[in-house]
């Protein structure tokens, strides 16, 4: 799925709960969210939400690959990389196959 597909689906689903907003407003919303957390993870914070996920970076180590054509070992340097970790709720809904809706008013203590 696309970005502009994205915002389309995200629009029906805004006007079936009652909120309307047009897709340049919305285009504009996903655009910011998205630089936000590319700035948060970039300068090495993390972004939890729950229900969904964490963004984070991790530390790739230092490694040796192998080239098959040239059959040779090389180094290939550690680096920073962008990671994403599936919250629980969504991680269940892709194994059941459904949409499992978070109920945010169950809060146990």
């Amino acid at each position: 799925m696309r970005k502009d597909e994205l915002i389309s689906l995200t629009l029906s689903n805004l006007n079936k709960k009652g909120v309307v907003m047009d897709s340049q407003q919305l285009t504009k919303v996903v655009g910011v969210f998205l630089d936000s957390v590319k700035e948060v993870v970039i300068s090495g914070q993390h972004i939890e939400i729950r229900g969904f996920g964490t963004f984070s970076v991790r530390d790739r180590s230092n490694s040796t690959a192998w080239n098959p054509v040239l059959k040779q070992k090389f180094n290939v340097k550690g680096k920073k990389v962008p990671y994403f970790k599936p919250g629980t709720i969504f991680k269940k809904g892709v194994l059941e196959g459904k949409m499992i809706e978070h109920n945010r008013n169950s809060n146990p203590g």
